[in-house]
């Protein structure tokens, strides 16, 4: 005959055995000790008697005994050498005050945005932090802002300024750009092109015409659109006859101003006396190359430490979120060309 399995260690037994009453005891034992400052003391005792007993936490029913999961969602389109360092931005803010990061890349693709989070609304995340554009090329953009409605917390961060349903953070490329089209402009370039992927440009691209404008320059501006931003497809885009006059090269990534340097030089141009170029994310591999890559730096990372504490400090303590501004940087490096901004 099968003997029967012994019955759990419930959690009344660790709080009684700890001295201590069973939220204390559910508390220490998933994590939120230190965060809602529970006697060193307390948590020690509770501990040992959960290994005493052999009891093991289950965070998910006790978030459903206290309506919450402890868990925030976060749905961002990674890409790029950051991907692992934000991964393990927001993995490691979120456990720091006791709670688990559910971390999707969302690719900025529309429907598996919204598998995304029929899946999140099923864990009952305590918040949602979401990556979105705007102009956005993203379809039924209107259905996934509604469905963002019916979740608690929710922060967006996004690179363009629009009238957001909800708080966040707005990584503006603004500034940036305006700094390194005054400094081409300074060097004497007088034929500008944007080289790239253009789908979800546009931002990118007006800024530099409001950056232009507004040195009332008579600068011409070349849009070259690369699909396949390979090597051979930029060397293609640049060999054409009506682009033999560009004198300064803003890219859509550091990887695509690469390709473009060797393509120049192949043609036998000179960077940066004949054709300056800016990348833009500045990557960790921009500053290595044999001509260092100039950039225009996003701060992702410092970006999402900076949301997770405000998500947390919204659910704990209902401090009310609003849109706010970060700055991405020009980094000046040799294949800009010139001196570096502010020296003589």
């Amino acid at each position: 005959m099968k003997e029967n399995s012994p019955s759990p260690v419930r959690l009344k037994a660790v709080a009684k055995l700890a001295g201590v009453s069973m939220t204390t005891a559910s508390s220490v034992l998933n994590g939120h000790g230190p965060r809602l400052r529970i006697a060193p003391a307390s948590i020690e005792r509770v501990q040992l008697a959960a290994k005493e007993l052999g009891y093991h936490a289950n965070p998910f029913a006790s978030g459903l005994r206290m309506k919450r999961s402890y868990c925030i969602g976060v749905l961002w389109s990674f890409g790029g050498p950051y991907a692992t360092q934000l991964f393990r931005c927001f993995s490691t803010q979120a456990m720091q005050h006791g709670y688990n990061a559910l971390v999707y890349d969302s690719m900025s693709d529309a429907n598996l945005i919204a598998s995304q989070l029929k899946q999140l609304k099923r864990w009952r995340v305590d918040g949602l932090i979401i990556q979105l554009y705007r102009p956005s090329p993203l379809n039924y953009y209107d259905e996934i802002i509604s469905e963002l409605r019916t979740l608690p917390n929710v922060f967006v961060a996004t690179n363009t300024k629009w009238d957001m349903p909800f708080p966040g953070i707005i990584q503006s490329m603004e500034n940036a750009l305006l700094q390194a089209v005054r400094h081409l402009l300074r060097c004497g370039r007088k034929n500008f092109a944007v080289l790239g992927h253009l789908t979800g440009s546009k931002e990118k691209i007006d800024g530099i015409r409001r950056a232009l404008n507004s040195e009332s320059s008579d600068a011409s501006l070349a849009i070259l659109d690369a699909p396949e931003p390979t090597r051979e497809g930029v060397e293609a885009i640049l060999s054409h006859p009506e682009h033999q006059s560009i004198d300064a090269i803003l890219a859509g990534t550091d990887e695509v101003a690469a390709a473009a340097i060797l393509a120049l030089r192949k043609k036998g141009k000179r960077i940066p006396e004949d054709v300056a170029v800016i990348g833009f994310n500045d990557s960790p591999f921009a500053p290595l190359y044999d001509l260092p890559i100039a950039s225009i730096r996003r701060h992702d990372d410092v970006l999402g430490a900076q949301i997770m504490e405000k998500m947390i400090a919204s659910i704990e303590k209902g401090e009310l979120l609003s849109v706010e501004t970060m700055d991405m940087d020009f980094v000046w490096r040799e294949s800009a060309g010139g001196p570096p901004p502010g020296t003589a």
